[in-house]
Parts: C-alpha cells; structure tokens; sequence
C-alpha cells in the first residue's frame, strides 16, 4: 500500500515538472536592519518615498494598529518605494526606462565574456517597501521577480558573509553594465541613516529572510507533492529536483483546504525560521497581481513577527552597551517598557484568517521570539541597576565636589581665625598638616573598607567637622582668654589715668593754692606798706 502511495506521488510529481519547470517565480527579500533616532533622514523618506498605511482585512486592529501613527499604540510605519526611484538609486539616476533587466552570476570574467545567460540568471527588481519601528530596527523588503531559482539563490548566497556574485543590467541599446547590488545598497541604507544588523563581510543578504512565490497552471492532488515543492523552494533548488523533501523536522507545512469537486489543493506554504515558501495554482499565472495581494495581506503578518525577534535582539544589546549615559540607558528602558506593553502580538489576536495565524506561530517557535520576550524582564532589571548605578556615580561625585569646596571653604577660615590670632605660619602649616592627614587617613580607611563612598566621604566629614569643632573652641577659648587680659589691661590704664589724672589736679589745687597764697601775701604786704605810708603821711601832717 505504502509502495502504491509513492509511486502515486512520484507520478504526480513526473507529472508535474513541466509545470514547474515553466512556473512564475518571485521573493520578497527582507533585510534586516537598525538605526539611532538621530541619524535616521525623515526627510529622504518624506521626499523619496510613499507612506503605506496597512488596511488589508487579514490583519485584526489590534495589529493594524500598530502602524496607525497617530494612535498611542503605534510601533512603525512602513514605506513604499516608488521603482522608478529605488532603481535610479541602484544605478546612479539611470532612467528606469532605459534599464531592461537585470541578471546575477558567479562567473569568471572570461565566461562572463562569452554572453550572460539572462534566462537563467535574469531577474526584475518588482517594488520595495521600508518597514521602520520605533525600538531601533527596521526591514528593507524587496520584491524580485526572476524565471529561475539560480537568481534567487545567487543573490541571498545562504550561509556566506561575502558576497561572491557579480551583478549587471542590460540598457535599452542592449549593452551591459556591471554594477554591485550590495555596495549600491549600503550606500543607499547609508543615506536614510541605517544600516545591516548584523554585519560581518561584504554581503547585506547574510540574515536575510526570504518570501518566496511560485505559480503553476495546475493544482495538486497530493500534499506530499507540495511538500517536495515547497521544501525546494525553501532550499532555493529548481522546483522540480528530485530529492526528499524535508528530513530534519526542521520544516512546517500548511495546505489549502481541498476542493471538493476537483479533489485537488490549490496552494501549500513551508515555513521555516529564515523563509516562508507559497506555491500556488493559478491558470492565469498572474505572478504581477499575487505579489501585490500578498505584499498588502500577508507580508505585513511575518515583517510583525521579526520586528519582535530583532527588537529583542536591538534591546539586549543596548542594554549591555557600556558607553551609554543615563539618559541613553533611561531612553532604551522607555523603549522595552513600550514595546513590552504595546509592541507584541499574540497569534490568536493578529489575525481573522487562519493561514496567517499558524504562519504566524510558526515564526515565532522557529525564533525563540516568545522566549526572548519573556526574558526581557531580565534585561529591565538589568537596566534599572544600570541607571541606579549611574545615578550614584553621580551623586557620589557631587558628594566629592560638595565635600571639596566645603574643605576648602573650612580651610580658608581657619587660616583666617589664626591670622587674626596672629598665630604664626609654622602653627597654621601644623594644622594644615594635621587635616590632610585626616583626610588621608579617612580615604585609606575608605578604600581598605570597601564601603560606600557616600558614607565614608560622610564618615571623614564628621571627622573634619569635631576637629575643626575643638579646634573653634580652642580658638573661642584663647579669644575669650585675650578679651579677659584686654579687659584687664584697658581696666588698669583707666585707673592709672584716672589716678594720673587725679594727681595732676591735686597739683594744679596745690598750685593754685600756693598762687592765692602768694596774692594774699602781696595783697598783706601791700596793705602793709600802705598802711605804714599813710602813718608816715599822718606823722608828717602832725608835724
């Protein structure tokens, strides 16, 4: 039974290669990236692009949400590149009308002299959208469309950090111009202000993720059929390689439901943690439509699901810088705090349809995300001991400066006291000798003890403070001493002046006396001669 089932699928797969081998292919190539708030040119984008609001109905407004700029809740806006634009950036203000196509290849410089095969190496740069969320990353997607997987391949190149592919474009007179797709695009990133996350060569499709289309003119009967499909395209192998399909688990699949009256299913998608692989059946092969529909639908659902994987990784390592200040570090906590309570999306509540829900889910399995959310926890005590620490650091070195003028300050008026003391220099380089020591002492004590600076700084203050207490109240003592001997000595010169003084009127009294003494002598002896005289004038008379 087993032998007939694969024999059935093989059939159908048989059955199948031409189809595949003539179906429409094309990928959303979405490079990751990030940038600082400061660098990021608003204005290139306002000028060069379209702003692209999200509406499709496939996303729940919980989702949409997150791109409406105006709502509180809103994480990111994305942009749309005009092609015309985003390829005369590529190419250095070529008109787009004079470029007829492009092709990728990792031929030597003699092969690529005999012709490029641009069948098989030919490709089509479809559009471009810019996806930039608020927490520091962003996702340039862009749409190729080419006819062979080798193109796809050749230029994502998994797993090498330098790129080994040479890129031309084909103008419309036919000749071929070599160009390098990975130079021309750090150089435009370089313009808007972002750049690759991870870097580590020349190659900016390292990390990329891929969203892959392919298109068929026929549904399939078998689901192991989409599984061998799906899993090449994942692996970027021609749709029709004969191998196994995906023997590690490593893959998920998802199926359309099963058409009833033809029994047949009309897609299948594989989901892996780098890539989202849809094959599709379509009689029209209206690749141009589809990756239109798709971009607008279902792209927006996975660019969601690595805005919170490289937000993670963008905060870890912020949070582990070690040459950001506070405010930087408080900026990025702001950051995780918003993106914890607003920029996540459970599955059950991104979507009303189904398909982009198990998607969905399957990225974030395949990436850890959920986990590294959860462990954004960590990262925010981790940042709030950070800027903790800081804000200490910097206190304590405010405490130093307080600390500092205060001495110098304490210092300066014991040199004041003691010059008004007139207590002589070798006495004050004395003192000054014994509060460095101090002071000496206090930061040997601090740095033996490993303790806090703060309380040591404080612990050698109350220190300086009772030295310079005593030493004041010694002062107050030696001033009080001197007041008490000024007393003294102003108490005695009054009442050596006052006893002077009280002498010097006892002999002017004395002087005086001796002066009246002497007057009334004269005025006697005067009395006396002319009493005599008038006695002789009397005798005279008589005689």
């Amino acid at each position: 039974m087993e032998m007939e089932q694969e024999v059935t699928i093989m059939k159908e797969f048989e059955q199948l290669k031409p189809f595949l081998l003539s179906a429409q292919l094309g990928s959303y190539v979405v490079l990751p990236l990030k940038y600082r708030k400061e660098e990021l040119d608003q204005v290139w984008l306002k000028a060069n692009c379209e702003k692209q609001d999200i509406t499709t109905t496939n996303l729940t407004e919980q989702a949409k949400i997150l791109f409406k700029e105006n709502d509180p809740m809103h994480v990111g806006v994305c942009y749309k590149f005009l092609r015309e634009t985003f390829i005369k950036e590529l190419l250095d203000n070529i008109e787009v009308e004079n470029v007829m196509g492009f092709a990728v290849t990792d031929l030597d410089q003699d092969r690529i002299e005999l012709g490029i095969n641009w069948e098989k190496d030919g490709f089509d740069i479809h559009s471009a959208y810019l996806y930039v969320f608020e927490t520091g990353v962003a996702f340039l997607c862009m749409g190729l469309r080419y006819s062979r997987m080798d193109a796809i391949a050749q230029i994502c190149n998994p797993g090498s950090a330098d790129t080994q592919s040479r890129y031309f474009y084909l103008d419309n007179e036919k000749k071929t111009h070599e160009f390098s797709l990975d130079e021309k695009l750090d150089i435009l990133l370089d313009t808007i202000g972002l750049e690759v996350f991870h870097r580590s060569g020349t190659s900016v499709f390292l990390d990329a993720f891929t969203y892959n289309l392919a298109m068929i003119g026929r549904r399939f009967r078998d689901l192991d059929t989409i599984r061998r499909v799906t899993c090449n395209q994942n692996n970027m192998l021609p749709l029709s390689t004969d191998v196994d399909e995906d023997m590690t688990g490593a893959l998920q699949y998802l199926y359309a439901a099963q058409d009833k009256i033809h029994l047949a299913y009309n897609w299948g998608a594989c989901v892996s943690d780098q890539a989202v692989s849809y094959v599709m059946a379509d009689y029209n092969l209206n690749m141009e439509g589809q990756m239109k529909q798709h971009a607008e639908d279902k792209l927006p659902a996975v660019i969601i699901a690595l805005y919170e994987k490289y937000t993670c990784q963008y905060l870890t390592e912020q949070a582990a810088a070690e040459d950001m200040k506070a405010k930087e570090k408080q900026e990025i906590k702001d950051i995780l705090m918003h993106f914890q309570a607003f920029g996540v999306v459970r599955a059950m509540n991104l979507s009303r349809n189904y398909e982009i829900k198990i998607i969905y889910q399957h990225l974030l399995d395949m990436n850890g995300i959920e986990g590294s959310i959860n462990d954004l926890d960590k990262k925010l005590n981790f940042l709030n001991e950070q800027i903790k620490d800081m804000a200490e650091k910097k206190q304590n070195h405010m405490m130093e400066l307080v600390v500092g003028c205060c001495s110098i300050s304490i210092l300066s008026s014991v040199f004041m006291i003691m010059n008004l003391m007139g207590i002589s220099a070798a006495t004050q380089w004395v003192v000054l000798g014994t509060v460095i020591g101090i002071g000496v002492v206090g930061a040997l004590v601090t740095m033996l003890r490993k303790t806090n600076v703060v309380s040591a700084f404080s612990e050698n203050m109350e220190k300086l403070y009772d030295h310079f207490e005593a030493v004041k109240e010694n002062v107050n003592e030696t001033l009080a001493e001197r007041a008490e001997a000024k007393e003294e000595a102003r108490a005695a010169k009054e009442a050596a002046e006052e006893e002077a003084l009280a002498e010097q009127e006892a002999a002017e009294k004395a002087a005086q006396e001796e002066v009246e003494k002497k007057e009334s002598q004269q005025i006697i002896h005067i009395e006396d001669k002319t009493a005599k005289k008038n006695n002789v004038d009397d005798n005279i008379k008589h005689a």
